[in-house]
């Protein structure tokens, strides 16, 4: 398989994001943007990568902070990629007010993200399902090649994702886990925006919210 995965812990949120690499094509994505993301870029310019989109799960702040200062660090445009259910949240500076935190504006996207998309890397098919719950523009990535999906808050390793927040909705959450996690294949790797990966068969089996 030539399709690879870095991950990084990042920001004061302890946000995942992820580097995921075509060894062949040696073009790379970003999946979301905490603070810090920067060293993203250090990691891919050392193994020879070249970074060609940025692709958001969702506009909370905590997934979105290091976008301006990872398109510094490529010195050269990208397309930013984001449903447009989630550019309000966006232009709000990701909610982080209601924190009572103060967040930099970031630069509006680029790109619009939509149900079933397909976002090619090299010769790899990225899928993008529309997840809405945690946020109304919420998705997931899936790579039916490397069997892994790119959860964001949707799911997490025994947990979802919270729905008390504007643009929340319980049902709204449970339904695209239903409909676009647990339909996929049991050996499927969950690769959330926090916590500890997993897979589609140990959430199916152990999540508490599922019993």
């Amino acid at each position: 398989m030539t399709l690879l995965i870095k991950s990084f812990t990042l920001g004061p949120f302890q946000t995942n994001c992820y580097l995921l690499a075509d060894s062949v094509s040696e073009k790379a994505v970003v999946i979301d943007a905490p603070s810090g993301a920067a060293q993203m870029v250090d990691e891919a310019n050392s193994q020879g990568f070249s970074i060609t989109d940025i692709l958001i799960t969702h506009a909370h702040f905590d997934h979105i902070n290091g976008v301006s200062e990872l398109i510094k660090a490529l010195n050269r445009p990208v397309p930013v990629h984001l449903h447009p259910a989630d550019l309000a949240l966006w232009r709000q500076r990701g909610g982080s007010s209601i924190f009572g935190l103060f967040s930099e504006q970031q630069p509006d996207p680029t790109a619009e993200l939509a149900n079933n998309q397909i976002i090619m890397l090299g010769d790899h098919k990225i899928s993008i399902f529309h997840t809405p719950g945690h946020t109304p523009g919420h998705v997931i990535l899936y790579s039916p090649e490397a069997a892994t999906a790119f959860t964001g808050d949707l799911i997490f390793h025994q947990g979802v994702g919270r729905t008390d927040l504007p643009g929340g909705d319980f049902a709204e959450l449970m339904k695209s886990i239903n409909d676009c996690i647990f339909t996929l294949p049991l050996s499927t790797r969950l690769l959330s925006g926090h916590g500890a990966e997993t897979t589609v068969e140990n959430e199916k089996l152990g999540n508490p919210f599922f019993d």
